[in-house]
């Protein structure tokens, strides 16, 4: 994969995987480093919180998907972000199908806010149900009515990359991309095949406002995968052409982490195959992710970094507990060619986790290589609800008379 050989593989990007179950992830050795180097970060089964994510009874739908990512075997399969870290979170009930999914699927992604999730990998969708009074049509995928679509449409607001599977549903009555992918700041995954010809189940578009969906395209047919026994095989639907895409799109945030979600999916949307061009079927195609990782990197000239928490009120250890509050002194780093002048800084809250006050700075020059020290940029106290040692995202917006 090229963006591995030019280092981007994922590492130090949490990705939130909201499935159906996870089951025997624990016992196979695909996923041994991910153990071994402590990058499996957190579990929660909120549809049934008594039964371990991993059990025999869940669904091994997420075992798959995962393995599209975060799998490591040498010489035989090894996923699209290796070195992530990775949250599993189980959402779907597998025993029934409802619309109060939609809500665990919202829980989900408060979850995956709350952990400091770079990016969820979602291979759900929802339309028709058990009852079919309850399904849902094409106008109400507009992406702005179901819950789903709006927890989606949050988490994007708030630095999360949403990627969800397009659906299976070509080919039926109602073949059309299934929530929370209709989602107009959702990724939304279309499947191919190793001849890039579209998957004959995969969703089409537009959502139900006319939006052009899909969004991008990915191996979704006779994709590799692992299965609950740790054997390679083979599985398909847009639910693995999903999570290959978002392996991929992992190591692009890694590449910049400080892009908006929505300057990335622009810049996936662009690089497509097809691109200008969108067709309800193929979407944008498939993206080019080497001219993805040059545009990615093209935009990369300021870096914040080395973050020191000064305690103001606290117990002392140097880190920032519930109900704590600090002043953090924040390095920014050029790391462009060329001098910039008059950097502007300023700091915002984006999580409820947290109070944050900030005046900015200004810095006049920073020559090219070069690095500030911003002292005391901000003030935050953490809330007394918040998770102990987990990821809180805070806003930043840097502007500089070179662009």
């Amino acid at each position: 994969i090229p963006l591995h050989q030019e280092g981007y593989d994922g590492e130090d990007i949490l990705v939130a995987v909201i499935d159906a179950g996870f089951q025997n992830v624990d016992g196979i050795s695909g996923f041994d480093r991910l153990y071994d180097e402590g990058r499996l970060v957190y579990t929660e089964n909120i549809v049934n919180p008594n039964v371990s994510v991993y059990s025999p009874s869940t669904s091994s739908h997420g075992t798959n998907v995962l393995s599209c990512m975060a799998a490591w075997l040498p010489g035989q399969f090894i996923g699209t972000a290796p070195e992530a870290s990775y949250a599993l979170l189980v959402t779907e009930d597998s025993a029934s199908e409802y619309p109060v999914e939609c809500y665990y699927w919202v829980v989900g992604a408060e979850v995956a806010d709350s952990i400091g999730a770079d990016i969820i990998s979602s291979s759900l969708g929802y339309q028709a149900f058990d009852d079919s009074s309850l399904d849902f049509s094409h106008e109400d995928m507009d992406g702005v009515t179901i819950a789903s679509s709006i927890a989606a449409t949050i988490a994007t607001e708030k630095g999360i990359f949403v990627t969800v599977s397009a659906g299976n549903s070509n080919g039926t009555s109602s073949p059309w991309v299934t929530t929370p992918s209709d989602a107009i700041e959702s990724c939304c995954v279309g499947a191919v095949d190793a001849s890039g010809i579209i998957a004959y189940f995969s969703s089409i578009g537009p959502n139900g406002a006319g939006d052009p969906k899909p969004n991008i395209l990915a191996m979704g047919s006779g994709t590799t995968v692992l299965s609950p026994s740790g054997s390679i095989s083979t599985n398909s639907g847009t639910s693995f052409a999903c999570p290959v895409s978002a392996g991929m799109i992992s190591c692009l945030i890694q590449a910049n982490p400080t892009l908006y979600p929505t300057e990335l999916l622009q810049i996936l949307n662009e690089v497509g195959d097809r691109y200008p061009n969108h067709s309800n079927t193929y979407g944008y195609g498939i993206p080019d992710y080497e001219e993805a990782l040059e545009m990615v990197l093209e935009r990369v000239d300021l870096q914040l970094d080395n973050y020191v928490i000064n305690e103001i009120e606290g117990n002392g250890d140097g880190l920032l507990n519930p109900g704590e509050i600090a002043s953090v002194d924040v390095v920014v780093y050029n790391i462009s060619e060329n001098d910039i002048e008059n950097i502007e800084v300023q700091f915002s809250a984006i999580e409820d986790i947290y109070t944050l006050s900030s005046e900015g700075a200004v810095i006049p020059n920073l020559p090219a290589g070069g690095e500030y020290t911003l002292q005391n940029a901000f003030t935050i106290q953490l809330s007394e609800e918040a998770i102990p040692a987990t990821n809180a995202k805070i806003g930043v917006n840097m502007t500089h008379d070179n662009g």
